[in-house]
């Protein structure tokens, strides 16, 4: 590769650095690491990153920063961009419970993925402000705005349906999924074999939102509270929604796979 050539991000089309995408091909690996405010205010994960999500076991990397990447939705701070130089690529680091091409984020919690304090009662606190507040409002039997509006602010029925359609599919519920993904599913999320399996059928045999919702949000919460919101980005993955999470562990120095025996094993008993 030219010294002076542009490796691609990892959001470009296919190019000789990135072998096209065929149809049905694994989505892109990405990389989750808190974010912190330095001394200029702006929100930065660790310095230390010293692995890229593309690096096989052993494989070597040179990561160096690239600049910040603003966003519409998502987390409403400019996101890291490194690049990796053996491995060709830019990528994003995200923050825990973001992911490429996520309009919002799939917990309620902070920059560093610690679970935001408030005073709402469950399910309010863990479902508002997130992927999840489609499911809680859809449950109430509040459907959001059907016909065009001025204010862009907000929230479509049609988002709400796509949302209800990705938390189904995120937690398990999705007919689409063959059975040993939806054991996986509830293996990395901590729920209980019969209870998952009541709620799917009651997803799948539901003729409206709401029971729908219903069955989404009676799952969510059963879902272990104990790193919660990287039970979800493993769940997420093993789904299809988006490419294997690895999540940067500053205090090791070390990248973990969120879908690896390494990381559960670091976690509490559910």
């Amino acid at each position: 590769m030219p010294a002076d050539a542009t490796p691609p991000s990892c959001h470009d089309p296919p190019s000789a650095c990135q072998p096209p995408q065929l149809p049905g091909a694994r989505k892109n690996p990405f990389l989750c690491a808190p974010y912190f405010a330095g001394e200029d205010g702006r929100y930065e994960p660790s310095q230390t990153i010293s692995r890229c999500p593309r690096a096989a076991a052993g494989e070597p990397c040179q990561i160096c920063k690239h600049g910040f990447r603003d966003r519409k939705t998502g987390p409403k701070i400019p996101l890291r961009i490194l690049l990796c130089k053996p491995h060709c690529q830019y990528f994003t680091v995200y923050p825990p419970g973001h992911v490429p091409y996520g309009r919002c984020c799939l917990a309620a919690v902070d920059l560093r993925g610690e679970t935001i304090e408030c005073l709402e009662p469950e399910p309010d606190a863990s479902c508002r402000g997130c992927l999840f507040e489609a499911a809680l409002d859809a449950a109430a039997g509040r459907t959001w705005e059907r016909e065009p509006i001025d204010d862009l602010e907000r929230p479509r029925y049609p988002t709400q349906h796509r949302r209800l359609e990705r938390c189904g599919q995120l937690l398990g519920l999705s007919r689409v999924l063959p059975r040993v993904v939806v054991e996986q599913i509830r293996d990395h999320l901590g729920l209980d074999g019969l209870d998952h399996t009541l709620e799917r059928q009651r997803f799948q045999q539901a003729k409206s939102p709401t029971p729908r919702a219903q069955a989404i949000l009676a799952t969510h919460q059963q879902v272990a509270r104990t790193d919660r919101v990287r039970r979800l980005l493993a769940a997420g993955s093993l789904s299809g929604l988006w490419g294997h999470p690895w999540l940067w562990d500053a205090s090791r120095g070390q990248r973990f796979s969120l879908l690896g025996k390494t990381l559960r094993a670091l976690r509490a008993p559910p």
